[in-house]
């Protein structure tokens, strides 16, 4: 739990609770702002659901080959940028569709760097990926804030498109500045004792060689106690 003690971890839980209701936000409205242009409700979300599929594939790709801090710095800023522009100069249904294909692409990657996270955190603990935990429980605290948040900025029981002007804006506020966790790269200098100094937190060691490092270090541990118990 040495995790606990570094800015880091929580600088990143408090860049997750920020996006978090302006993540979740325009999902739960896609439906009633399509039915309020007079068009299916589900078909926005089935673009959306099926542009999350890749994105949160190649996030994670992308997360073994370049610093995570950017990775969440163009997921946050290209969604808040699409709600902004594509959901709040929404004219009609098919821009609708594409802003719902577009915010599908970025938004849900993020969700994808929280295993490089914990990794980042805590490279040489084999239960490194317990930390997930926390992103998960804070993550559900955020949804509790999503629904009374979202509720106060839309009381029309049935709105128009003008009506959802203070969901697009505070939503699109808070995913910029969710994009101001790049900034997690001011606390790579408090890293773990005896962690690199010039790559302070294993930035480019990949899943799969945490994973080898990890069970060669176990191994390793077996053997010496092995070695203790024969002595013995």
């Amino acid at each position: 739990m040495e995790y606990l003690k570094l800015p880091l971890f929580w600088f990143l839980i408090a860049v997750n609770v920020g996006p978090m209701p302006a993540f979740y936000t325009p999902v739960i409205y896609m439906p009633s702002f399509a039915t309020s242009m007079g068009r299916s409700g589900a078909l926005p979300l089935e673009f959306y659901s099926a542009a999350s599929i890749p994105s949160q594939i190649i996030g994670g790709m992308a997360s073994d080959f370049m610093d995570c801090s950017w990775i969440l710095f163009i997921s946050c800023m290209t969604s808040s940028i699409s709600v902004f522009f594509m959901w709040g100069f929404c004219k009609d249904f098919a821009m609708f569709c594409g802003f719902c294909t577009i915010y599908g692409l970025f938004a849900p990657c993020y969700t994808s760097l929280w295993h490089r996270f914990s990794m980042i955190i805590a490279p040489k603990n084999p239960r490194s990926a317990s930390i997930i935990n926390f992103f998960l429980a804070s993550r559900g605290l955020a949804n509790i804030i999503t629904g009374p948040l979202s509720g106060q900025l839309l009381t029309t029981p049935t709105p128009s498109m003008k009506d959802y002007r203070g969901v697009i804006n505070c939503c699109g506020a808070l995913l910029l500045i969710s994009s101001l966790g790049v900034g997690m790269r001011l606390f790579y200098g408090s890293a773990p004792e005896g962690s690199s100094k010039e790559e302070p937190y294993g930035m480019r060691t990949t899943s799969t060689d945490h994973w080898n490092h990890v069970t060669s270090k176990e191994l390793r541990n077996r053997k010496e106690d092995s070695y203790e118990m024969n002595g013995l």
